[in-house]
């Protein structure tokens, strides 16, 4: 009896610690939302946290490269800007994948504050106000120049901020003219020092010929700050120089704290149509010679190579192989392989074009590239790719026995 007692014992035990390792991998998993680095600042003489994400498909191949999300307020809003931006380069599809560097904060009101307001009363020595320039040198020498070392960058970046970080970002802006080529600025603090900021952004944009990048503006039903935006979307307004792509955005079922969400999805996808990232349908019924013109434009108003994404492309290559129109798909799905040399996917989709006028060798040669490209990135659809290369391969033969 005792020994039964004691087997059963042994027995719950045992599984106790099988269910409790069990629920440390799950646990393990569900919590890795990024990597956390620590650099030392000789700009703010101090050492400085950062959270990296990287997209899920970072390591598949080495030529790959991504656009970069610097988000200020990386203690309070790192989970929801990963999430937001993980869902839209997902499971939407509506932008591509993105580095996330989010940006711990230490002295908040030093860092994001861009002047010393008169009369000002320091009551706390270590966190003085007017320290937005010297913020803006860590990000452009030391953080930005650190992140595109050591991971595969584009050179296009946004720069999100909320409250104090908006104001920080419109600072950014108007000082630096091509550090970053996206802004979003969630209920920025223009009332700050009697709306400096609002004053000098009417001076700085009179002043500016040309300014290519895209701003994205919210504002909740926030009475304290209302006069200042209103007054600095006027400016934009009357006076947003050439090159520069702005949206305004009023949600007065939002308060302050809960503007953030909403703008980060609104915003991302206003800047995924502005950087081309997605392919507005009035473009692409226009076909794929206007296609490729406005992404030659982009490329040149941006400065760095902008190509159209492969599954707005694959759409068009689709849409014309549904109309009968074969050789005009085909052609699409060529210009997307020259596009993305680097997707599987893209290949799979050359090789319906060929199997539509059965050109079954043609068919087999782009289809091996998929699933060479698929086996070297590890793909999970690898098994998609042999199973489509085989159903070549045996129509291919099947043809040259009736030949």
């Amino acid at each position: 009896m005792q020994f039964k007692s004691l087997f059963r014992l042994i027995f719950l035990i045992g599984l106790l610690l099988t269910s409790l390792h069990s629920m440390s991998q799950e646990i393990s998993e569900i919590l890795v939302y990024g990597q956390q680095e620590k650099i030392f600042s000789k700009v703010l003489n101090e050492e400085r946290t950062i959270l990296i994400t990287l997209p899920k498909d970072y390591d598949s191949s080495e030529k790959k490269r991504y656009p970069v999300f610097y988000n200020l307020d990386g203690r309070t809003q790192f989970q929801h800007v990963v999430g937001t931006l993980g869902w839209l380069s997902g499971p939407a599809r509506k932008m591509p994948q993105h580095i996330i560097v989010s940006i711990y904060n230490t002295k908040r009101f030093r860092d994001f504050s861009p002047s010393v307001p008169k009369n000002f009363k320091l009551l706390f020595p270590d966190n003085p106000p007017g320290g937005a320039d010297n913020f803006t040198r860590f990000l452009s020498e030391e953080l930005i120049p650190y992140i595109d070392k050591k991971f595969n960058t584009t050179g296009v970046r946004t720069l999100a901020g909320h409250s104090f970080g908006g104001l920080l970002a419109l600072h950014v802006m108007l000082t630096q003219k091509d550090l970053f080529q996206a802004y979003i600025a969630m209920s920025p603090n223009v009332k700050y020092d009697n709306m400096e900021l609002v004053e000098r952004a009417a001076k700085t944009l009179k002043a500016s010929d040309n300014l290519a990048a895209i701003l994205f503006l919210s504002v909740g039903n926030e009475a304290d700050l209302k006069p200042g935006y209103d007054k600095l979307v006027s400016i934009l307004t009357a006076q947003a120089p050439k090159g520069l792509t702005w949206e305004s955005q009023v949600y007065l079922d939002e308060d302050h704290m809960s503007i953030p969400s909403r703008t980060l999805h609104n915003a991302m996808m206003a800047i995924s149509a502005d950087f081309g990232w997605r392919i507005k349908p009035e473009l692409g019924n226009k076909g794929i010679d206007a296609v490729k013109s406005h992404y030659q434009d982009l490329t040149k108003r941006f400065g760095y190579k902008i190509v159209p994404p492969e599954q707005e492309v694959n759409k068009i290559g689709y849409g014309l192989l549904q109309q009968k129109k074969l050789k005009e798909a085909i052609d699409v799905f060529v210009l997307n392989t020259q596009f993305h040399p680097e997707s599987a996917n893209a290949f799979d989709s050359l090789a319906d074009g060929f199997e539509a006028i059965e050109k079954w060798s043609s068919a087999k040669e782009v289809m091996m590239s998929a699933v060479k490209l698929a086996s070297k990135q590890k793909s999970p659809d690898l098994g998609y790719f042999e199973k489509h290369l085989q159903k070549v391969e045996e129509k291919m033969l099947a043809v040259n026995t009736l030949n």
